[in-house]
């Protein structure tokens, strides 16, 4: 099924510009929902500009522009936020070798040549990427998708303790926090960056079994995993150095990070990762250039817009530690199952929906 919305009564569209590196082209992420709440709004402008702040598409390449549909609507109890987006399966082989033509014209993204560099080292399989991904390194030779409609991001109305500022206290749930985890999904890390265990809820899922990250992921140095049970962390060199842990505990995105809340690399505070599973109130993270968020997204291809750690606001967001955590779920959305050949590699089309729960 598709996800449905309210039929629009005014369409705001933002536009955020951040200033690439010569040659190099922007990410823009344009709001064409239909809300019209301000305090909402600011949410969402300042999570995008957070996160165009930190990225840019590299030398040589041209600008890509996501159109995200973002709502302020009720959800079942217990859904913090949630993003619809539409996967696109690649080859391996196809795959690497864009990444790696990537790598190659960029030479200042570090984690993405240490990451290509010990692509021997990790998991192997037929890749299923997401749209901004994939519009992302079709222009290193993947071939550009074919747009089968916007992303969609859903913050939930019926959550009645949201802060939308970036100043969450410990009884308040970060708006600006939840719209940063969605907003790196659709870049194709987070739960877009895995789709493991995904094969049991649709079969495109089980072609192509293997996300971004998932190329990323181990259980000891040299030794790749997709467990979804075992303890398994996020590496850019082979296994050789843990980054952050995985998450592997269901119905929480396999995808996202493991990590409790507490103090994190980048703020010494009460605080959790952005893309944490299991989530809790207070403040998160300051989103930088220090975020292990950052570095699983330069290392799948989205190169560096700044050289220095970027302070999102005046304060970082969720955190406090409490016992209702945020768990990520995933549903298959079985429309469109259009099955699409390239001569970069077979590309297929599929959508899913991801959930943040309390």
């Amino acid at each position: 099924m598709k996800k449905l919305y309210p039929a629009l009564v005014a369409v705001i569209v933002t536009t955020f510009t951040t200033i690439p590196p010569a040659n190099a082209g922007a990410l823009f992420i344009n709001n064409v929902g239909s809300i019209t709440d301000s305090s909402v709004l600011g949410a969402i402008n300042t999570a995008i500009s957070d996160v165009t702040s930190l990225y840019n598409t590299g030398s040589g390449a041209g600008n890509v522009t996501l159109n995200v549909d973002f709502t302020y609507s009720s959800a079942a109890a217990g859904n913090l936020a949630s993003s619809s987006q539409y996967f696109y399966g690649y080859s391996y082989n196809a795959y690497t070798r864009a990444l790696k033509t990537d790598s190659k014209n960029n030479s200042g993204n570090t984690n993405l040549a240490t990451a290509v560099s010990h692509l021997a080292y990790g998991n192997k399989g037929n890749m299923a990427i997401t749209y901004g991904q994939a519009f992302l390194l079709g222009q290193y030779g993947l071939g550009n998708p074919v747009f089968a409609g916007n992303d969609a991001i859903n913050l939930s109305s019926s959550v009645t303790n949201w802060n939308f500022t970036g100043t969450a206290t410990s009884s308040q749930y970060d708006a600006i926090g939840a719209l940063e985890h969605e907003l790196d999904e659709l870049l194709g890390i987070g739960g877009g960056g895995s789709v493991l265990g995904d094969c049991a809820i649709d079969s495109f899922f089980c072609t192509y079994s293997l996300g971004a990250t998932d190329l990323y992921r181990y259980s000891a140095a040299g030794t790749p995993s997709t467990s979804t049970t075992s303890p398994t962390y996020l590496s850019i060199n082979g296994g050789n150095t843990s980054i952050v842990d995985f998450n592997t505990t269901s119905p929480g995105d396999y995808g996202d990070f493991a990590p409790a809340c507490g103090p994190t690399s980048n703020n010494s505070g009460n605080n959790q990762y952005i893309q944490n599973a299991f989530n809790c109130m207070g403040m998160d993270e300051t989103y930088s250039t220090s975020s292990p968020e950052y570095i699983a997204t330069t290392a799948i291809g989205w190169d560096p817009a700044v050289s220095t750690s970027v302070k999102k606001h005046s304060t970082s967001i969720l955190g406090a530690s409490t016992s209702a955590g945020i768990q990520g779920t995933s549903t298959a959305v079985p429309e469109p199952s259009t099955y699409i050949l390239f001569a970069t590699g077979l590309i297929a089309i599929n959508e899913l929906r991801r959930r943040r729960k309390v």
